[in-house]
């Protein structure tokens, strides 16, 4: 069952005196084959929003499942920044589209399920008319956790010293996914690193893997490994220096059976990335979206100074930016309270280019967009949302008869997280330790808290990983971690973890009126007037969409309408209709026709009373070579060739005519060229780097145009 904002007393467990989970879990010999979860619905739903009940067919197969059905804005991301609201102001949001509903949970069978809407909000209001995204997270709460394996060694903090390997470096799913787990012995000083080959014999250690890590003295590893894209047994790992109080990346190269390798000529202090401060007894993870490295540093607990800091690397080891993050995990007000002045981040997961964070010390969890950031050099860009106390997800001292009414930041009090993952469409979970027997909580991709959640038949026993495989493989599901504990009053390290798993799926599709028509202003990119096609070439018809206006007559706001013309108007053709308008772009095969008198139209609706046409007639012959398409957005090319030695191509394409900008800049920030500055016209561009009198080393390129920023690395090798 889910726990919906709980407002009774939580039971406090004892870490010293735990209790076994094997009971929740499935006991069977066979190989670990698991049956997935699959749901299905109308991806597009019409709704009259007149205040009657929605009836949403729902298809389940697989296995039973466990429903969350959810209402968010579609499209409305940019009206909404800075935004924090909610009992306590627990809720931050910036730039993302926000849940109006979420239902309690709904247990189904397989087969054929209905959910039922109100139309209403989650106050009970009801919603305004419009287009809405609506989600369905699902997982299989009516069955035992299969045993996935239980030949992973025990570790207290087990979840941020493991990853998931997934995908392949072309990002398509692993026929077999690979958990990584880094384990350190603190009696002999030696670090562990493990690797298990998902699927096969639970009890199969054949699958296991062990590699031994020696660092350079006073050096140990700290956070999960983390594989080098494309190099297969490569890592990237995290490494501190409590004596010196500092903390760094390196990589390494796992060795099945032996002593691990470091990369000697890796990283800006080779073998180490950029050296930063750290305390002296941090804990902090590694995580990165294939362009850049991220990793956290935090200052001691109990100190009067704030010391909170998030660090982007490129993946060659050289720093890209330092952000101070002190406002958000550091509070003087709980360190007053008796609380700790510096609560985290330690936990680093991502999805799809967005960083998820949080601690077992603080209330806070946060989902962060570092691309976005870079892209526009403003730090409020960094965070998309932030979850803390007030929802009564994930809260702590939130209990009527807390000590330390609503302080954030406390090691003292559960809910002790040492986990976050996210599934494909960016619901994020997090393991509820100390929250009675409850398995985990949930937060919707806007960071809203859905509450608590159990898995089948679960105690109140230490959880310490709650992590997703959501890729399209044939393992996806939900996965955690429990152990085999004694109950003895004295408390000895068991031999072996737990893995567990779930099935999971979540599915999400448009919900849109049919009782009024709120027609888009659309607007063509491409054809623009004055280009040449030839016959049976393909372009893309390019468009962007504007302000909605209220009509009280049927139509489809979701779709549009595409036409030509031949003679500059007199007549039209239907080019397609039913497009999706947030796709942005269509792909047209120019006809095999001859005119000099071409226009291009698209519609909102059906009823086709906002259009917008190409401005000038195009060309369409087979007698003169194809204009090139234009591009629906400004890119930047990695620069060619890369390393270099002296001279580089650097290639960007823009939309549409704008006023740009391209500059080189060495690692210190100092600015070495400026390739291009003018008004630039649509379409493809290079320009040329000479490193001549430049000294062998990282350089970022940096375009803007149009308000956007885009920034590539390159090294020049002499």
């Amino acid at each position: 069952m889910a726990t919906m904002r709980p407002m009774a007393t939580i039971t406090i467990l004892c870490a010293l005196v735990l209790i076994s989970s094997i009971g929740a879990f499935s006991v069977s010999a066979d190989d670990f084959s698991p049956k997935l979860l699959k749901i299905s619905a109308d991806p597009s739903i019409m709704y009259e929003f007149r205040g009657q009940t929605l009836d949403i067919p729902v298809t389940v197969e697989g296995t039973p499942a466990g429903l969350v059905f959810s209402i968010f804005t579609k499209e409305c991301s940019k009206g909404v920044r800075d935004v924090r609201n909610g009992y306590l102001g627990w809720h931050y949001m910036n730039r993302v589209d926000t849940c109006l509903y979420y239902s309690e949970l709904i247990s189904v069978q397989p087969g054929e399920a209905v959910i039922s809407w109100d139309g209403c909000d989650q106050d009970g209001v009801p919603v305004r008319w419009g287009t809405y995204t609506y989600y369905i997270w699902a997982y299989d709460n009516q069955s035992p956790r299969k045993t996935v394996t239980e030949q992973l060694p025990a570790q207290y903090d087990y979840a941020r010293q493991s990853s998931i390997i997934e995908v392949d470096k072309q990002g398509l799913p692993l026929a077999t996914p690979v958990i990584c787990q880094y384990v350190n012995n603190s009696k002999d000083r030696i670090d562990y690193l493990y690797h298990w080959m998902i699927g096969g014999d639970p009890e199969d250690s054949s699958r296991l893997s062990t590699s031994t890590l020696s660092l350079e003295d006073g050096w140990r590893m700290n956070g999960n490994p983390l594989e080098v894209p494309g190099e297969e047994n490569s890592y990237y790992i995290r490494v501190s220096n409590a004596e010196e109080k500092q903390g760094s990346l390196q990589k390494i190269r796992f060795i099945d059976s032996g002593v691990a390798e470091i990369e000697e000529d890796w990283g800006e202090k080779s073998p180490y990335g950029y050296i930063f401060p750290a305390a002296e007894n941090e804990v902090s993870a590694i995580a990165s979206d294939g362009e850049y490295i991220y990793t956290t540093s935090r200052g001691e607990p109990d100190v009067s100074e704030p010391d909170a800091n998030f660090y982007i690397y490129d993946m060659d080891g050289y720093f890209v930016e330092g952000i101070d993050i002190s406002d958000w995990w550091c509070s003087a007000e709980d360190y007053g309270r008796g609380g700790q002045m510096n609560g985290g981040p330690e936990m680093l997961f991502c999805r799809n280019g967005l960083l998820f964070l949080n601690s077992h010390a603080s209330c806070l969890n946060q989902m962060l967009a570092p691309q976005r950031y870079l892209d526009s050099g403003d730090p409020k860009d960094l965070i998309v949302w932030a979850n803390g106390n007030g929802d009564y997800t994930l809260d702590k001292n939130g209990e009527a008869t807390a000590e330390k009414k609503w302080v954030c930041n406390d090691n003292g009090v559960g809910p002790y997280k040492l986990s976050i993952s996210a599934d494909a469409k960016l619901f994020s979970a997090v393991n509820s330790w100390d929250v009675g027997k409850t398995s985990f909580g949930l937060f919707a991709p806007d960071g809203t808290g859905l509450g608590y959640f159990d898995y089948y038949n679960n105690t109140a026993s230490a959880k310490y990983a709650t992590l997703f495989i959501d890729s399209g493989t044939a393992y996806d599901g939900l996965y955690s971690v429990s152990l085999y504990i004694n109950s003895h009053a004295q408390y000895t390290r068991p031999p072996n973890t737990v893995l567990g798993y779930v099935a999971h799926d979540s599915i999400k599709g448009v919900i849109w009126d049919t009782a009024h028509c709120y027609s888009v202003t659309v607007g063509l990119v491409s054809p623009a007037g004055g280009e040449i096609y030839q016959p049976g070439s393909q372009i893309e018809i390019i468009w962007e969409y504007y302000n909605y206006q209220d009509y009280n007559f049927g139509c489809n706001p979701y779709t549009l309408t595409l036409e030509y013309s031949t003679d500059s108007g007199g007549s039209w053709e239907r080019i397609a209709a039913g497009v999706d308008r947030f796709a942005k772009s269509y792909t047209w095969t120019v006809p095999e026709i001859e005119s000099e008198q071409c226009l291009l139209r698209v519609m909102s609706g059906s009823d086709y009373h906002q259009m917008d046409v190409t401005e000038e007639p195009f060309t369409i012959s087979s007698d003169v070579a194809v204009t090139e398409a234009v591009p629906n957005i400004h890119s930047l090319s990695q620069n060619s060739p890369n390393p270099f030695n002296p001279v580089t191509t650097i290639e960007y394409s823009l939309a549409r005519e704008a006023q740009t900008t391209l500059t080189v800049y060495s690692v210190t920030g100092e600015k070495v060229a400026t390739l291009a500055d003018g008004l630039m016209s649509a379409g493809k561009h290079s320009a040329v780097f000479d490193g001549s009198n430049l000294a062998s080393g990282m350089y970022f390129y940096r375009l803007e145009a149009d308000g956007m920023v885009k920034s590539g690395k390159m090294m020049l090798l002499k």
